[in-house]
């Protein structure tokens, strides 16, 4: 507030009057302290368990009789960079994936899949598509509800390896 006072040539009752801000909460100074044998005792744990968080610290703190909140517990280890470090995660190479091979002919290969949907009543039913790859052509469409489907599925290829 002070910069924008001096910058601007304003009075501070002007200037919070223009931010919208109180004259109060601009004046506001923390008084908050903290005990420092309640620091040193964290510090003591923190660093007897690098391992521990902050919350497995503050029940500690709480069991020797400290009546302390969580959120100090975090703020405090954060200030003075007690805080356990997050472990970095192993980044696995990337393999640059392979592209299939393009089939060269009609039923060489297929692709399935299976689409999921709802009625309007509720129940849900589930589509098996079989495409051939080459031809882009539709080779069967099975719809069944989702109960009765595993025979089913089973029906279909076997009737698309007879017709070949």
């Amino acid at each position: 507030m002070g910069l924008i006072c001096e910058e601007l040539k304003l009075s501070e009752r002007r200037a919070c009057r223009v931010l919208g801000m109180s004259r109060t909460s601009c004046r506001y100074t923390s008084r908050r302290t903290v005990a420092p044998e309640l620091l040193a005792d964290l510090r003591q744990q923190a660093m007897e368990r690098p391992r521990f968080g902050y919350r497995r610290l503050h029940v500690m703190l709480k069991c020797k009789g400290w009546r302390v909140n969580h959120k100090l517990v975090l703020r405090l280890l954060r200030e003075n960079g007690w805080l356990v470090r997050r472990r970095q995660r192993k980044r696995l190479a990337s393999v640059p994936r392979l592209e299939p091979d393009a089939p060269a002919a009609a039923n060489e290969a297929w692709a399935m899949d299976f689409v999921h949907d709802q009625l309007a009543d509720g129940r849900r039913f589930r589509c098996l598509g079989v495409m051939d790859r080459f031809t882009r052509e539709c080779l069967a469409i099975d719809a069944s509800r989702i109960e009765i489907e595993i025979e089913r599925r089973g029906d279909v290829l076997r009737k698309l390896y007879s017709i070949e």
